[in-house]
């Protein structure tokens, strides 16, 4: 988590000095005779795209530090929450439809011969 907020802190200096990190920075170079004008557009497109990719960054970095704090949240609650078991009957010892209506009806045959008696 240090990690994180030390590139975001890093990467809002950039956005606030309207620069771009070295190693993202683009070096491609046209081949065409440059005039002032061209050099100038040139630039701003370089600069503005450094500043988009900065900001890009900066959202990443914010997002996955947000998910790194809910994950710590959660591991530093107790025990009971995150280890939640829940018991369960295994299948073969469960009543089966077929063994309630057989009780059921020995149910029924008792009541019939109490009453015949």
């Amino acid at each position: 988590m240090a990690k994180t907020e030390n590139s975001i802190k890093v990467l809002e200096e950039h956005l606030t000095n309207r620069t771009c990190p070295k190693s993202l920075r683009y070096t491609a170079k046209p081949n065409v005779a440059q005039d002032n004008i061209f050099k100038k557009e040139i630039k701003d497109i370089k600069l503005d795209a450094g500043q988009s990719l900065a900001h890009a960054l900066t959202h990443f970095h914010k997002h996955k530090l947000d998910s790194q704090r809910k994950k710590l949240r959660a591991f530093s609650q107790p025990n009971a929450r995150r280890n939640k078991h829940v018991n369960r009957q295994p299948f073969n010892d469960m009543q089966s439809a077929n063994h309630i209506v057989n009780q059921d009806n020995v149910n029924l045959a008792d009541s019939q011969k109490q009453i015949s008696d």
